[in-house]
Parts: structure tokens; sequence; C-alpha cells
């Protein structure tokens, strides 16, 4: 009975024969092969990064000022590639060109990392593509609204005469040019600017026809040094504090003076003011420069009272009329000088008003070449 009790205490305990382990071994081989196919295999959900941008896009636009009339389209679509799914955000906002530089600018900096975003102007709009990890999770297309049929008036030679109330009445926006040094500039630049009506430097430059014509103690003459002119420029924007931008008053001399003019464009640059060239020369260089520093800048097109005749201004506004319903922008000056001219502006603008040209102040109609 003991013995037997023995045998049968040897035969229960069983080893695992090399075999079985081998076995174990290779099934527990799969397992894991069959979990690493699923974890590389497994799609991965980056949604909630395209989300959390989005969110911050449409903080930019609203804090921007966006309005829901200039979001012309959004949508958005899912989008599944190497085993990972996300949602593609797209958005075109229509915005005027002078505002689409800031706006782009602001929605570049969210990009922080592990966001990245991709900057393209083309001519008609401006593309914003965002990134994450080299996925393209949103893109902002800003379509610019560039103006068609507006003409900006300049109303030249401020400074002289306090009032200007011919002008004021009109009802359509103007921009006047103060020349720096007569009694009223500075006291004109100080209430046009409290009343938010737009007004520029009206810089004297020496002309062809000088001493015949003396530009004034302010002007700027060909050949001068680089830091002569900006000595007097900045006198000038002291006779008319805070005028963003210049044109010329006579001027043909120096605007066709390559080293002058191109002195003057890069100090005008340097201090964050455009130009608008009067057109008083026959060759005009100004422009050209301009676009090649990035300087914004235009030229004007059309002098609206050569003569003091109320019937000769008229006859002018009508022939401006025409070519502000070809052109998309037109720029004229008119002088404050003239005794007929307020009086044509005010009779004649409501036709063409009626006829569909708008009216607006110069800085809208300026030239902003990309420089990139």
């Amino acid at each position: 009975m003991t013995r037997t009790r023995k045998n049968s205490r040897k035969s229960s305990k069983k080893r695992t024969s090399p075999g079985a382990l081998g076995k174990l071994a290779v099934a527990l081989a799969a397992l894991g092969v069959l979990y690493l196919v699923f974890e590389t295999t497994r799609v991965k959900d980056l949604s909630r990064h395209s989300i959390e941008l989005e969110h911050e896009v449409n903080r930019v636009l609203t804090e921007s000022g966006v309005t829901l009339d200039q979001i012309l389209q959004k949508y958005q679509t899912e989008e599944e590639r190497d085993y990972k799914r996300w949602v593609r955000f797209t958005k075109e906002v229509q915005v005027k060109d002078s505002a689409a530089p800031a706006l782009a600018e602001k929605l570049i900096k969210i990009a922080a990392p592990p966001y990245k975003a991709e900057h393209a102007k083309k001519p008609d709009r401006e593309e914003i593509r965002f990134y994450y990890k080299g996925i393209h999770i949103n893109e902002v297309l800003l379509k610019i609204l560039r103006p068609q049929n507006v003409v900006a008036i300049i109303v030249d030679d401020l400074g002289q005469k306090k009032s200007i109330r011919e002008f004021m009445e009109l009802d359509v926006p103007v921009t006047y040019a103060i020349i720096p040094g007569l009694p009223y500039s500075k006291f004109l630049a100080h209430e046009l600017k409290n009343s938010g009506i737009p007004y520029i430097l009206h810089m004297p430059m020496e002309p062809e026809s000088y001493p015949e014509d003396d530009p004034g103690d302010m002007a700027l003459f060909a050949g001068m040094s680089r830091e002569k002119i900006e000595e007097l420029l900045e006198a000038a924007l002291l006779s008319v504090p805070g005028a963003p931008g210049m044109n010329n008053h006579m001027g043909s001399r120096f605007t066709s003076d390559f080293k002058s003019v191109s002195a003057l464009l890069d100090i005008l640059k340097k201090k964050g003011m455009f130009f608008i060239d009067s057109a008083t020369a026959k060759k005009r260089i100004a422009l050209e420069y301009a676009k090649k520093i990035g300087l914004p800048a235009a030229e004007n097109e059309f002098y609206i009272d050569n003569k003091d005749d109320y019937d000769y201004v008229v006859k002018r506004l009508k022939k401006l009329q025409a070519i502000a319903l070809k052109n998309a922008r037109t720029i004229a000056i008119c002088h404050i000088t003239r005794k007929n001219t307020a009086k044509a502006l005010k009779d004649y603008l409501p036709e063409m008003i009626r006829s569909g040209v708008r009216f607006v102040p110069v800085a809208e109609v300026l030239e902003k070449p990309d420089t990139d």
C-alpha cells in the first residue's frame, strides 16, 4: 500500500516538454506580431488639432473685424491617409486690398509649433495654409476686393487761408494737401486730423521754371544731399504734423532727377509714409522706383482746374467721369486757390455718383507692391 502511494505521488509531477515550450514561445511571438500590426495599422484621429487651429483662425478673423458678409464660403472635408484621419477646414474671405497684408500676417502668427504656415500671394488673393506635422489641416483664402470705378480727389495748396468751407461742404471724401510753412499749415493739419479728414503734405520741390517760379523756403532742390532732404522733410512735417504721405508742389525738375527722387523715397519708406507723384514732369521715375523698394505710391492722372473757369471745370469733370468709368482707380488734382472749382464740384459730383463713380481718400488707391 505504501509503495503504491509513492508511485502515485511521483506520477502527479509532470514536466513540460521542450516541444510544448517552443509552441508557447511561438504563440506569444505571434501575439506580439499581431499587436504590433494592430498598433501600426490603427488609424490615428488628428481632428482635435484641426479643430484647435480652426478656433484660432476664427478668433483672429473676429478680432480683425471680419464680418459674416465677408466670408464668401466655408466648408470642411474629412481626410484619411497613411493611417491618419483629420478634418480640413477651408474659408474664403473677401477683404480690401489695403487690409489683406495685415490680416495675412496675423493669421501666419497662429502657426506656432507643432503647426506650420505657408503663405502664397496671387494677383487676386492671398493664400495661407496650415499644417500639423506635414498634414494640411486648414486654409484661409483672402480674396482681394479692389475698388472699381473709384476716384481719389486731392485738393492742393492748402495753408494760406484758414477757411476751406467750400470744399468741406462737398458730399464726397477728398484728400487735402497742405503746403508747409504757411500761416495756417499747422492749424489746418490739426483741424483735419481731429475731424478724421484725410490730408497729406504738399512738399515744395524745384520746378524746371526756377527761378521764375519759386517753390518756397522749404523746397527740395535737385542735387541736394540726402541729409539736407531729410532735414527739410523733418521741418515740413513739424509744420504739417501727422501727415501719412505726401505729394509734390511744383517739382518738375526735382522729380525728374533719379538721385534726388530715390533719396527722398528711401526716406519716406523709412518713415512709413507714402508718395503721390503729382505728375508735373514729362519724365516720371518716382513710381517705378517706389515699386522697386516697396513704397506705397501712385501717380496723379488728371488735373481738374488748370483754368479758373466754371464751364471749363465742369467739362473736365465730365471727362474725368468717362475715364473713371473705364478704369478701376483714378487720381485727380484740383486747387483750393481756384474760385470756381468748389462750386463746379458741388454741382457735378452728384451726376458722377449716379453714373457709378465712387470717391475715396487717396490712401485707398495706392499701389502696394509685393517685395517679398
